[in-house]
């Protein structure tokens, strides 16, 4: 159950506006694997230091949520060059690239 092709779009474009061209973005959990049937959207997104902050998560999250119609969308923020954390080590060996 991946997601479609416009909501890839759109995505891509918020974290483009929120983040600048230098953020990458990685879908994670039950929407990699087309034979589980996860309703939410997990989504790392890797942003240059200083840019993980609430007010930019959340800006982040009002201009995806028409396009995911309004489905929960869990957004892990990660600065480049911070130490990992568990959640983000999975995300990143099991995530794919949007």
């Amino acid at each position: 159950m991946r997601l479609h092709a416009s909501e890839v779009e759109a995505i891509r474009a918020a974290v483009r506006e929120v983040f600048g061209p230098t953020a990458t973005i990685r879908l994670f959990g039950s929407r990699v694997h087309d034979d589980l049937k996860g309703g939410d959207i997990d989504l790392l997104v890797e942003v240059e230091p200083g840019q993980a902050t609430i007010a930019d998560e959340q800006r982040l999250r009002d201009r995806i949520a028409l396009a995911v119609q309004d489905l929960r969308t869990d957004i892990v923020l990660r600065e480049r060059g911070a130490a990992f954390m568990p959640l983000e080590r999975i995300a990143l060996r099991d995530g794919i690239l949007l």
